[in-house]
């Protein structure tokens, strides 16, 4: 998310409806998110990292670089929002292999 938010320079009120919007939003995400990491563990995935991997393949903006100095989101939140419950809509649980969340794992140590 903050690859895509920034400060509003819309009234207080106008900014605070908006910003509830995106929290249902994000809400109904993190919903499906949820009943996606219990399919995985239903078809046997024991890891640590299973929300990490299925947020990383709904994220539409992973593969984004900014630029130095560019302040300009890649897309609108609005937009980030809707791509995001697509990808989780259209998440194939059945795709999901053991090798996947072993490169979660690894990029994982490599952070920490």
């Amino acid at each position: 998310m903050k690859k895509v938010d920034r400060f509003s320079e819309r009234t207080l009120a106008a900014s605070l409806r908006e910003r509830e919007g995106y929290a249902s939003r994000l809400l109904e995400i993190d919903t499906r998110t949820k009943k996606i990491i219990e399919s995985l563990q239903a078809r046997g995935f024991k890891s640590p990292y299973l929300r990490n991997y299925v947020v990383a393949r709904i994220n539409p903006v992973r593969f984004h670089k900014s630029k130095k100095g560019d302040t300009k989101p890649p897309m609108p939140l609005a937009q980030a929002l809707t791509r995001m419950a697509a990808a989780a809509k259209n998440f194939k649980v059945d795709s999901v292999s053991s090798a996947d969340l072993a490169w979660v794992a690894v990029g994982a140590g490599a952070q920490e």
